[in-house]
């Protein structure tokens, strides 16, 4: 009985230290992802700028400082984003936008997606358009420009490149050790018994 009691307490104890520090991992809690003097800009790219031997049918995805997909920006950002191919003609593309009530760990993402698969060999360009905007008002200054080539056969395409910037949040790690730590503690009072 001894032993239950040190262990709910316990586990009640990291639960109760994880529900305090979700707040202060989460910023500062507005989801725009810091204050207006924070400047909006890309944070990473997959695949990234100059990148070749992309695969024919691949996504590309765009990771931002700033919450660009809540509902109040969505619909103008989606409006300023756009796939080129080498002549600057624009390729029918989906930009898909997550829901960040939803999803708020995506409020950062754009995902462009052709239509269809992209021809071999080619160099296209993800364009971002000056005015794209982030939930708490800051607008992106400049256009970005994220430019890739495909492989030259469908075969030789290596797809996605892995996302270049973590964004792992301390209170999911937290979270991972107190289950780790439950599980010890656990399997100890199982072999105790």
């Amino acid at each position: 009985m001894k032993k239950t009691k040190i262990f709910l307490t316990l586990v009640l104890s990291m639960l109760l230290v994880a529900a305090f520090a979700l707040p202060v991992s989460a910023g500062n809690g507005d989801g725009s992802g810091g204050g207006k003097d924070d400047p909006l800009r890309l944070e990473s790219s997959s695949p990234q700028d100059g990148t070749g031997n992309v695969a024919l049918d691949a996504e590309i995805k765009l990771v931002f400082n700033k919450n660009v997909v809540h509902m109040s920006v969505r619909d103008t950002n989606k409006g300023l984003v756009s796939l080129r191919d080498a002549d600057n003609n624009v390729v029918a593309a989906e930009i898909i936008m997550a829901d960040d009530q939803i999803e708020p760990e995506k409020r950062n993402d754009i995902i462009v997606k052709p239509q269809a698969k992209l021809q071999a060999g080619t160099t296209y360009t993800v364009v971002v358009a000056a005015g794209l905007t982030a939930k708490n008002g800051t607008v992106l200054a400049e256009d970005i420009r994220v430019a890739f080539t495909t492989a030259a056969t469908e075969e030789e395409g290596t797809g996605q490149l892995p996302r270049t910037s973590a964004h792992t949040t301390p209170a999911y790690l937290l979270a991972g050790l107190v289950l780790v730590t439950a599980g010890i503690v656990l399997r100890r009072k199982q072999a105790a018994s």
